[in-house]
């Protein structure tokens, strides 16, 4: 994981206007994204980027992630203007329907589990 950011847990959220919000034990922020394929293929690639947050020191950053869906698994590559060469990052990836409408309210604490928490 990213030193600065070594949270293995997040959950996004996306919305068919092209906005995420991320959360995990030390981030939440809102973000675009394009899709680059679709993410019912088994690869796709998405490019995001976040609006700037406290997160990025009040910056946006950019994430480029291919994803494949027959083993669950992840490449990321971020970039950001203070870290602007940050390694690639590897990682698992479960997919299920976004049945939430209005994430503003929803964060770490309310969406994960105990386990993920005390993690």
């Amino acid at each position: 994981m990213y030193e600065k950011k070594p949270f293995p847990d997040a959950t996004l959220f996306y919305y068919d206007n092209g906005m995420y919000k991320i959360i995990s034990q030390g981030e939440e922020h809102y973000g675009v994204y394009v899709v680059r394929g679709h993410v019912n293929d088994e690869e796709y690639s998405v490019h995001y980027i976040s609006l700037p947050s406290s997160d990025w020191g009040g910056k946006t950053a950019h994430h480029y992630l291919k994803f494949n869906r027959k083993t669950g698994k992840f490449t990321q590559q971020a970039s950001w203007e203070d870290d602007p060469d940050i390694a690639p990052q590897y990682g698992d990836f479960s997919q299920e329907k976004n049945t939430v409408a209005d994430p503003r309210p929803i964060t770490w604490k309310t969406h994960s589990t105990p386990e993920q928490q005390r993690d």
